[in-house]
């Protein structure tokens, strides 16, 4: 017999995607950037690659963060002990915040005293 997989809340399924789609667009930015680093872009849209970064880096931290707190607590209501998700939820804020750093740093040696 076939089942039926188990539901989960929607808070849950936002928080997934919302952390997919914010991890995904923080790597694709950062890939342009280093395309755009051996393809000579135009200064300004090296910037705007950078600045993009470092937005989604932020609000990738933001959502994994509720992620973590999420899985988390679902984990300690459940009485299930399996933090795996949390745990994945946890390198995606670092992650986040790790890119936001980068973005940022390159931005000010960029940019300079201007």
């Amino acid at each position: 017999m076939i089942s039926r997989p188990k539901k989960k809340p929607l808070r849950f399924i936002l928080a997934e995607r919302v952390v997919f789609f914010f991890f995904s667009l923080c790597a694709f930015s950062f890939f342009l950037y280093g395309i755009g680093t051996a393809q000579a872009f135009m200064d300004a849209t090296q910037l705007f690659l950078l600045r993009l970064s470092r937005i989604t880096g932020f609000f990738l931290a933001a959502a994994a963060c509720l992620g973590f707190v999420l899985e988390f607590w679902r984990g300690i209501v459940s009485k299930r002990r399996r933090f795996f998700g949390a745990a994945l939820y946890l390198f995606f804020c670092f992650f986040g915040l790790a890119a936001a750093v980068l973005a940022a740093f390159i931005t000010v040696v960029a940019e300079g005293n201007v």
